[in-house]
C-alpha cells in the first residue's frame, strides 16, 4: 500500500474584534463511507469543515461547521474537495467559503445593528453540543449520486439563544443533496423533519443509513426519479450520552424516498476522459437512428454487450467469447430478450470486456 496525505488547514480572514488567528480545518468527519466514481479513477466522500482558532478550539455555539465533498484523484494522486453547502462564490476553487464573505470579494457581507459581522450559520450534526461526530453517508448509481447526513442547525440556533428558532426545540433534520453528473454539481439540501413532513411527525430521527443502491423508477425526460433506501433511529429523547443525556433507547426505522434528478441516469457513464494506461477498445453502431436494424461494431476478445431502455432496464444482451483480435460486429433487430419488438425511443448499449467498459446510445425509429 501507498500512503497519500495533505494538509487540510486554510487560513480565514478575520474581521471580528477578538485579535485571534482563525483557520479552516476538517472537524467531526470520522464516520463516513468512501465511494469510487468516474468509471473508478476517484474516490468521494462527505465531511465537515469548521472554523477555529487553532489548537482543537472550537466553539460550537458559533455555529460554522460546513459539509463538504472530499476527492482523491486515483491517477494523478490529489486530493481537491468542494463546498456543499453553504456555497462560496466558487464553490470547486479548493478554498473553504468564508461564511461572512460568500460572494468572496474580501468584504463582509452584512453586519448587525450592533455593528458585528454577521455569518451564515450551519449545523450538520444531530445534536447542539460537542456530543460527537456526524454520520455523513454518500450512495451512487453510475452518474446518479446521493448524500445524507442528520442536520441540527435550526434546533442548534434556538439550544443557543435564538428565540425565533423556538419551533425547532429538539427538532433535528434529514438533510438530502443529489448530483446527476458524478458530484461535479449538487443540489441544496432536501430537510425533512418532524414539523413541516408529515410521516415523521413526533419523531425524533438521528443516525441516518442510506441503502447501497439507488433504484431507476423514471428515466424519461422531464422525469428522472430514483428510490434512495433510508434506515435512521427514531430517539425517545432528544440528547447525547457523551453530554450526560440519559439513553432511554429509540426505534429503528425504515424508509424509501422518491427523488427528482435534474438529469438522465445514464449506465456506464464518466465526466470526463480519463486517461488511465489500458487497451483501447471502439465501440459504435449503424445505421444511428435506424428501423429496424442495426450493426453494433466492437475491438475486444471477450465481450458482454448489454442493451438498455432509458429507464436503466435491460432489453437484450450479446456474449461473444474467445474472439481473435480485431474488429467484431453483432446485429440487434430491436427486440427484447424475450423477442418481442421494442418501442422506438433512445437505447444504450454497454460492451464489457474484463475490467473495461464503454457505453454509447442510439436511437430506434419507427
Amino acid at each position: 500500500f501507498e500512503y497519500y496525505s495533505e494538509s487540510y488547514i486554510f487560513p480565514q480572514w478575520n474581521p471580528f474584534i477578538l485579535p485571534v488567528e482563525l483557520q479552516h480545518e476538517i472537524m467531526f468527519s470520522n464516520h463516513m463511507n468512501v465511494i469510487i466514481k468516474n468509471n473508478g479513477s476517484k474516490t468521494t466522500w462527505t465531511g465537515a469543515m469548521g472554523i477555529t482558532s487553532g489548537g482543537g478550539y472550537f466553539n460550537s455555539e458559533a455555529c460554522m461547521l460546513y459539509p463538504k465533498e472530499f476527492v482523491f484523484d486515483l491517477n494523478t494522486h490529489e486530493f481537491s474537495f468542494k463546498d456543499l453547502y453553504i456555497e462560496g462564490a466558487n464553490p470547486d476553487d479548493n478554498i473553504p467559503m468564508c461564511p461572512w464573505d460568500l460572494d468572496e470579494d474580501g468584504i463582509v457581507d452584512s453586519f448587525s445593528v450592533t455593528g458585528d459581522p454577521l455569518w451564515v450559520k450551519n449545523w450538520p450534526i444531530y445534536y447542539p453540543e460537542g456530543g460527537g461526530d456526524n454520520y455523513f453517508k454518500t450512495v451512487q448509481n453510475e452518474n446518479w449520486m446521493v448524500s445524507v447526513w442528520s442536520d441540527g442547525t435550526k434546533a442548534a440556533r434556538f439550544f443557543h439563544g435564538d428565540p425565533s428558532f423556538a419551533a425547532w426545540e429538539e427538532t433535528p433534520e434529514i438533510a438530502i443533496i443529489i448530483s446527476a453528473d458524478h458530484g461535479q454539481t449538487w443540489s441544496q439540501p432536501i430537510l425533512l423533519n418532524a414539523n413541516e413532513t408529515p410521516e415523521l411527525a413526533d419523531q425524533i430521527p438521528c443516525y441516518i443509513y442510506p441503502g447501497d443502491v439507488i433504484e431507476i423508477l423514471s428515466n424519461t425526460p422531464g422525469d428522472y426519479r430514483g428510490k434512495v433506501h433510508l434506515f435512521y433511529l427514531d430517539d425517545f429523547l432528544f440528547g447525547s450520552q457523551l453530554t450526560g443525556t440519559t439513553n432511554p433507547g429509540g426505534n429503528l426505522m425504515y424508509t424509501a424516498l422518491d427523488v427528482e434528478f435534474p438529469d438522465a441516469w445514464i449506465p456506464g457513464s464518466s465526466t470526463e476522459n480519463v486517461e488511465v494506461p489500458q487497451p483501447q477498445i471502439t465501440l459504435y453502431n449503424y445505421p444511428n437512428p435506424f428501423n429496424p436494424n442495426t450493426t453494433i461494431y466492437f475491438t475486444a476478445e471477450d465481450a458482454e454487450i448489454c442493451i438498455y431502455n432509458i429507464k436503466g432496464q435491460k432489453v437484450e444482451q450479446f456474449v461473444r467469447n474467445q474472439l481473435p483480435s480485431g474488429q467484431h460486429s453483432v446485429v440487434w433487430d430491436g427486440r427484447d430478450e424475450s423477442g418481442e419488438l421494442v418501442s422506438s425511443g433512445i437505447y444504450f448499449y454497454k460492451l464489457k470486456a474484463g475490467n473495461l467498459e464503454k457505453t454509447k446510445k442510439m436511437i430506434l425509429l419507427k
